[in-house]
């Protein structure tokens, strides 16, 4: 279940940075979000997250079973699931926004200061738990050499702070109304 999770968080970073760029896009005035390919991000992220709470519940049952406090102590583990969760409450947000637009779609940058604030909490948990995901991600792909495994996270982790901070300032400022 946990090799599925993996193929379905790809598909998911995939959809998620097609969904981004063309959000952004939209935002400018140059382009639009395609629906299509949000509805099926939508799908993929019940996905991820249906399975995500078996792999949590089964983990928990086991904890539970041998008395071990493993997962109370490890910070990281219960950092993925409560970013997880952060997503999920700012995702439900988001697709509220975007249902009030005109076409079903919405631009940030005529949200109401509450949508936009929701908006930047929304892409900074994103940030936080895909920051927090990738390495153990990178070694349930079978990727263990460490070297490799450094780098890619390095270069990972500047790019989402840097598009999350250009994203956030950009909805802060108003793109393209």
């Amino acid at each position: 279940m946990r090799k599925i999770n993996s193929i379905v968080t790809i598909v998911l970073i995939l959809l998620f940075l097609d969904h981004g760029i063309f959000g952004t896009l939209n935002t400018l005035g140059k382009g639009q979000v395609v629906l299509p390919v949000a509805r099926l991000m939508r799908v993929f992220l019940v996905i991820h997250v249906i399975i995500s709470i078996i792999l949590t519940v089964k983990s928990e049952k086991v904890s539970f079973k041998t008395k071990a406090t493993y997962n109370k102590e490890n910070q990281e583990y219960w950092l993925r699931r409560w970013t997880g969760l952060l997503i999920f409450v700012f995702f439900v947000a988001h697709m509220r926004m975007a249902k009030s637009g005109i076409d079903g779609t919405a631009k940030i940058a005529n949200a109401s200061i509450f949508g936009k604030i929701t908006f930047i909490l929304f892409v900074a948990s994103i940030a936080a738990h895909l920051a927090i995901n990738f390495k153990p991600l990178l070694i349930s792909l079978g990727i263990k050499n460490r070297k490799v495994i450094t780098i890619v996270l390095n270069v990972i982790y500047i790019t989402i702070c840097a598009v999350s901070a250009l994203a956030c300032i950009y909805t802060m400022i108003g793109g393209v109304k």
